[in-house]
């Protein structure tokens, strides 16, 4: 297979609606965040078909060492939904631990030492996402919103499994511990987490 490159960038992909989303998304990047398109040309060696076995994961792209970002070119995604995807995965080519610590830091305010333990908690095959994952995924939302694409973000969480986000902006959700200490949160709309309640 012969890539092609899109501003610089090796593409393996011939889907029309996936290639002009990555388009569409670095040629915003690179207008209205300069820095974060020169960390990408750094941190995305390629774009490939994924290689992903689960049908439900659309996009992989790791974090922001150098590495492919792997798209699923049978996922069937309209426009809009394509460019909420690349979006995203490039988002966590962006993402750093600096990025990550005032969330950590949140949980472990609110729920000590058992903040602490789901957060340090390494993520397994077939389980449900860890917190750190969880959280992961919402700041590559903000990376996402960040250069342009809150509507595509919008648009595409009905095609999100549910299990793997947060809730939606202002939706509240909480955790418990098994000592019985809680809080409750929720994500505003500028993608941070906010804490409601706590005992």
């Amino acid at each position: 297979m012969v890539a092609v490159e899109i501003l610089g960038i090796p593409c393996k992909l011939t889907e029309p609606t996936l290639l002009k989303a990555i388009r569409v998304v670095l040629g915003n990047i690179a207008e209205v965040a300069p820095q974060d398109f020169q960390r990408l040309k750094c941190s995305v060696t390629r774009f490939v078909p994924s290689s992903c076995e689960d049908p439900e994961v659309v996009g992989f792209a790791g974090g922001p060492d150098p590495g492919p970002v792997g798209l699923r070119e049978s996922a069937g995604l309209d426009s809009l939904s394509a460019i909420a995807v690349v979006a995203h995965e490039l988002g966590h080519k962006c993402t750093t631990g600096k990025d990550l610590e005032p969330y950590r830091q949140t949980f472990y305010r609110y729920l000590s030492g058992y903040g602490r333990t789901l957060w340090r908690r390494v993520q397994v095959p077939q389980e449900p996402p860890t917190l750190k994952t969880k959280v992961r995924d919402l700041v590559a939302d903000k990376y996402a919103s960040k250069w342009g694409f809150e509507e595509a973000l919008r648009h595409d969480e009905p095609n999100r499994k549910p299990e793997c986000f947060f809730p939606p902006a202002g939706q509240p959700f909480e955790l418990r511990s098994p000592s019985g200490q809680h809080a409750t949160f929720l994500v505003t709309s500028e993608r941070e987490l906010e804490c409601v309640s706590d005992e």
